[in-house]
């Protein structure tokens, strides 16, 4: 024995006749008498290499010349034996006349061996032997369980198979179980049939009095009830709704301010899968709770690709917020306004951002939507795509010192900020309420479609 391994459980041997420095020396044993114990099996891996003797010279390529290993009591009446190996396995058609079968011997060396190898490549992996399995020694318990024992992930394991042949009364528990599961589906069938009918017939009184019992709350008057009743008979489309201390905590006791205004102040936060957020924390307005629910449902339902989504809302007491997607680019006006040393948008980016806002705004108005457009209510994702946000504040914060929001002040206001864009200037106080005398007349510009 040469070595041995324990992460694969092979052990390797070789013949004792053999010696890695003596070219001359030849094996004694066959490998493969199969008279191993039932301890060790061969490795699939194992290469064979056969030995045979020949009384006269051999030209065939299959064949290689081995000078010192030549068994004389192969032949009674030659004195001269020539030897050769051959790699693999030979069949009988392929062994010449003059030649007969001595030995085969394995070989479990890395070295490649072709048809063209040298005599010392061949003796060098013959001496570095082959290698055995001997993991069958421990494999009594699996055997007594009628398991299969196996080598899997360098661990022994035992496998239990289920046979056709194998006789009910040997098979293992969960042999028998395979077997009679078609019996019991076809008996267990109607009997959980029959369970699943009894259930139904019992429960169906339970049912319809609770469907009758939400039917009737549905249609009570929201008048007389409170606002979280009145959630609650909201559709699927309305916004998540959050209590204060999770809003809380989602920015971290407000830690992160990102801006404000007359409307309220807003703040970076988490949702908890992780996205960002802008957290708008309301100030106090003159419109009722359910008038501020009405609104966030509107907005809840405004879904498209150049208007901020609304997520989610707080109402609690006088605590009241909403949760919009997070724009990392910030408001178009630092843009615009942007001073020395700030970014910079190109006119191509511009002329693109241009064409969202309209694309927005006339999805709004196809709903009579009506905003109060202005430069800080664009915001911009991390692609600089325009998102018109601030949806339904005018109706929640009305302003007494501007006319009424409509269709044409929305086109207005949007030809203003064109001027605004194009210029890189305009009205340096970018959060005004309202345009001052000396801007640019009306301007009937149709929204891009």
């Amino acid at each position: 024995m040469l070595a041995i391994n324990y992460n694969n459980f092979t052990i390797r041997i070789a013949d004792p006749g053999l010696d890695r420095d003596n070219y001359s020396s030849c094996p004694i044993y066959s490998s493969v008498d199969n008279d191993l114990s039932s301890s060790y099996m061969y490795l699939a891996s194992s290469q064979s290499i056969t030995l045979l003797n020949c009384i006269s010279p051999i030209n065939n390529s299959l064949y290689i010349e081995n000078p010192y290993c030549g068994n004389k009591s192969a032949f009674s009446n030659s004195s001269k034996i020539r030897s050769y190996f051959v790699i693999g396995s030979i069949l009988g058609s392929d062994l010449e006349e003059s030649c007969t079968f001595d030995t085969v011997v394995l070989t479990s060396s890395s070295i490649p061996l072709q048809e063209n190898a040298t005599y010392s490549t061949i003796h060098v992996a013959l001496a570095f032997g082959f290698e055995l399995y001997w993991y069958r020694a421990m494999c009594g318990k699996c055997d007594a369980s009628k398991g299969t024992c196996i080598v899997e992930d360098n661990q022994i394991r035992c496998r239990h198979y289920c046979y056709e042949d194998t006789p009910i009364s040997e098979r293992t528990l969960r042999c028998k179980l395979d077997y009679y599961a078609p019996f019991i589906v076809l008996i267990g069938l109607p009997v959980i049939g029959l369970l699943i009918a009894i259930r139904l017939l019992c429960g169906l009184p339970f049912v319809l009095g609770l469907i009758v019992y939400k039917w009737r709350r549905r249609h009570l008057s929201v008048d007389d009830k409170t606002i979280e009743e009145y959630l609650k008979h909201q559709d699927n489309l309305m916004p998540i709704k959050y209590s204060y201390s999770e809003i809380k905590k989602m920015t971290k006791s407000f830690k992160d301010k990102l801006g404000g205004g007359r409307c309220g102040t807003v703040f970076k936060g988490n949702l908890r899968s992780g996205p960002f957020v802008a957290i708008k924390m309301m100030a106090n307005s003159v419109a009722s709770g359910k008038e501020f629910i009405n609104e966030v449902a509107k907005i809840g339902r405004i879904r498209h690709a150049n208007v901020v989504k609304l997520i989610g809302f707080c109402i609690e007491g006088s605590k009241r917020a909403l949760v919009y997607e997070f724009m990392p680019n910030g408001s178009l006006d630092k843009y615009v306004y942007s001073q020395e040393g700030t970014v910079s948008l190109s006119y191509e980016k511009m002329f693109k951002i241009s064409l969202g806002m309209a694309r927005g705004i006339d999805y709004l108005h196809q709903d009579s939507e009506h905003i109060d457009i202005k430069l800080h209510n664009i915001l911009l994702d991390e692609n600089f795509n325009p998102k018109i946000s601030d949806l339904g504040l005018v109706k929640l914060y009305p302003l007494d010192d501007i006319g009424g929001v409509s269709y044409k002040a929305d086109l207005y206001n949007f030809g203003m900020m064109l001027m605004e864009m194009a210029r890189r200037r305009g009205n340096m106080n970018p959060f005004a309420e309202k345009f001052e005398p000396s801007l640019l007349p009306f301007l009937g510009i149709r929204s891009a479609q």
